[in-house]
């Protein structure tokens, strides 16, 4: 699975069970929590998008967001880890394979993404 789908279900697992949003069920909803209910994280999930996807953090904008989130969810869709019918989805069991492998990230995410705004980027970025 691409890098940056796996951020998108490491903010997904935030935002619906960490921060209990459990009546989350619109990817458009999602999209917009992700990029107005955190400007905290925001920066850092810009500059960890962009890392993942080799892309230049100065020029990944909301729309860029929304892009990649909308991918991963075709791609969980996929495989099965949410439901997706029009703008809604419903997480299924399956999507908790996620913690299975990435639980100290979860556990961790908003100081991650914290860390990621503060660090410097190179001068070829």
């Amino acid at each position: 699975m691409a890098k940056e789908n796996i951020i998108v279900g490491l903010l997904l697992y935030k935002v619906y069970y960490n921060d209990c949003n459990i009546e989350l069920n619109s990817l458009n909803k999602f999209q917009r929590i992700i990029k107005l209910d955190y400007p905290d994280l925001k920066p850092g999930i810009i500059k960890t998008l962009a890392k993942a996807k080799k892309e230049k953090a100065t020029q990944f904008n909301d729309e860029k967001i929304d892009a990649c989130i909308k991918n991963a969810f075709d791609e969980f869709s996929k495989i099965k880890w949410i439901e997706m019918d029009g703008d809604s989805f419903e997480i299924l069991p399956s999507f908790h394979r996620l913690t299975r492998e990435f639980a100290p990230y979860i556990n961790n995410i908003d100081e991650i993404l914290k860390e990621s705004q503060d660090e410097k980027l190179p001068a070829n970025s």
